[in-house]
This record gives structure tokens, sequence and C-alpha cells, in this order.
């Protein structure tokens, strides 16, 4: 009778702690985002190597794709930051062409008085 009682009283102490710490990892931040990290990951794992094979080239590509987009958005900006150079430039010439003729209608009208 008293073995009885000492493993009944094992076993609730058993449960007990064992009560406590699934709560105590339940309840805590770290356990559950490890919990959801675990189960994103699952979630990812293939069932066959192809599907593994598949995500990864399908990964691959659109990183391909960003890059692409990427690199042509920096084109772009190179090109409208050239073309508002050229602009820059051609107001430039044509001041310059201005004032040239200004002045040689001044050196005529100095000449001519």
């Amino acid at each position: 009778m008293i073995i009885f009682l000492i493993v009944l009283a094992s076993i609730y102490l058993f449960g007990v702690i064992f009560a406590v710490t699934a709560a105590s990892m339940h309840l805590g931040d770290e356990s559950a985002l490890k919990r959801r990290e675990a189960l994103n990951q699952l979630k990812r794992a293939p069932l066959w190597p192809i599907d593994e094979v598949r995500r990864l080239k399908a990964e691959n590509e659109l990183s391909k794709h960003q890059a692409n987009i990427e690199q042509s958005r920096r084109l772009l900006e190179q090109l409208d930051r050239v073309e508002r150079e050229q602009r820059r430039n051609l107001q430039t010439w044509e001041k310059a062409a201005q004032s040239q003729e200004k002045l040689r209608e001044l050196t005529r009208r100095d000449d001519n008085a």
C-alpha cells in the first residue's frame, strides 16, 4: 500500500512539474517565436526532393528578375540625369550664341558710329 502511494505521489508530482514546464514554455515569447519558425520551416520543407529543386529554381528566377528590375531602374535614372545635363548644356550653348550675336551687334554699332 505504501509503495502504491509513493508511486501515485511521484506520478502526481511529475504531472505538476510537466504542467508547469509546458505552461511556461507556452507563455514565453521566445518559445512562441521558435514554434512559429519551426512551423514555417515545416511548411517550406519539401515532400519530395523535386519540390525543393523547383522552389529553389523559382527563388533564383525571382531574384534574377528583381536584380534586372533594379539594374533597369538605375539605368533609367542615369539616362534621365544625362538628358538633364544635355538640356542644360544646350541652353548654355544657346545663351552663348545669343551673347555672341549681341556682341556682334554692339561691335557693328560701335564701328558705324
